[in-house]
């Protein structure tokens, strides 16, 4: 049911953004750049049942803003994709502990996170000059998370792992700047909520709390 919850409200935010530009209301915007994990995620602590492990990755996204009164409030919309592998520190670390057991012909298929987080909140535009925005985006987010199957191969036998998809609310909090009205740099804050893990067999991993800082440039449509 909560899945289906999740996906009825991607659904409609992705609609809403088309239905924006269709009718030219508001402002829609793509973004790319960095993923950078912190806190907990970002542990590479393997002894650590709460370390995510997360090496710097991906983000990308698109946003929509529709402003309601002529002194810089408004309304965001958004979409984003991140996509973090694993830390080498932790392949490692992994590898090691194989090795201290006297396996050594083997290979590895690590695990990666795929997070999608859905965005709606409140917006500040504040107009510096004829050239130059500054904006403040907060709100809350709606988050699919899965983590790929991981695979272990040696002596002939073959292992893997695959972890069922997983949802968490959240919050997002962020800044930026827009030059000319076209072009965007900024920084947001995604603390996207502790996420239960689970294989597709029913057993339980654990709890993965999930909070990254996402910097990207973009392009205003």
């Amino acid at each position: 049911m909560k899945k289906n919850i999740f996906f009825v409200f991607i659904v409609i935010t992705f609609l809403s953004i088309i239905n924006s530009y269709s009718q030219n209301t508001g402002k829609i915007s793509i973004h790319a750049g960095t993923a950078i994990p912190v806190y907990e995620f970002a542990s590479d602590n393997i002894k650590d049942t709460e370390a995510g492990g997360a090496a710097i990755g991906i983000n990308a996204g698109i946003k929509w803003v529709y402003p309601v009164s002529n002194n810089g409030v408004g309304f965001f919309w958004g979409i984003d994709f991140n996509y973090n592998k694993l830390q080498k520190s932790v392949k490692n670390a992994l590898e090691t502990e194989l090795k201290q057991k006297g396996i050594t012909n083997y290979s590895i298929t690590y695990p990666e996170y795929l997070i999608l987080p859905v965005s709606a909140g409140f917006n500040y535009t504040y107009f510096i000059n004829d050239n130059v925005d500054f904006f403040l985006n907060i709100g809350l987010t709606a988050t699919f998370l899965k983590v790929t199957k991981s695979k272990v191969k040696y002596d002939g036998d073959k292992y893997s792992t695959k972890f069922d998809i997983t949802n968490k609310v959240g919050g997002i909090g962020g800044f930026g700047f827009i030059y000319n009205n076209k072009y965007m740099i900024s920084a947001n804050y995604m603390g996207l909520g502790d996420f239960h893990i689970e294989i597709d067999d029913g057993g339980v991993i654990g709890d993965q709390k999930i909070k990254i800082i996402s910097v990207s440039v973009g392009y205003l449509f």
